[in-house]
């Protein structure tokens, strides 16, 4: 049986706001809950926290923070990690959303109780919508 392995998704979007303002609608709980799901992150390097998704609450350890660059978190307890990137161009922000960590496309996602390949497609479409709403914001 051959395994595929689920590429990572990764989505980007130009925002015409400075650095300082996308940071402050993607590093907090509240900015956070407005764009993409209820939580309570407190983006500190260890932080526990937890995100209510459609399939209950998600356990979540922040893994980096580096101000105004950089947001990464570990997300559920199936290997997943997503990584909120913010890159300066002349007055414009580029937000980039990288959701990493997909094993095998048969592989089981026990929440979702469907297979990788699955849940990786519908969450690649559910980012899409996200960051429009996260551009919407502002």
């Amino acid at each position: 049986m051959m395994h595929q392995s689920v590429k990572d998704i990764q989505h980007s979007i130009k925002i015409n706001k400075s650095i300082e303002q996308v940071w402050a609608n993607v590093s907090t709980a509240r900015s956070l809950s407005k764009w993409f799901m209820p939580n309570d992150l407190v983006a500190q390097t260890g932080c526990v926290f937890h995100i209510q998704s459609p399939f209950g609450p998600s356990p979540c350890t922040v893994l980096n923070v580096q101000p105004e660059r950089e947001l990464s978190f570990s997300w559920d307890e199936d290997g997943w990690i997503v990584t909120f990137s913010l890159t300066p161009l002349n007055d414009l922000t580029l937000f980039t959303v990288t959701h990493s960590g997909w094993k095998n496309a048969d592989d089981l996602v026990p929440k979702a109780n469907q297979p990788q390949g699955r849940v990786r497609n519908f969450m690649d479409q559910g980012w899409d919508g996200m960051l429009q709403k996260l551009k919407a914001t502002f």
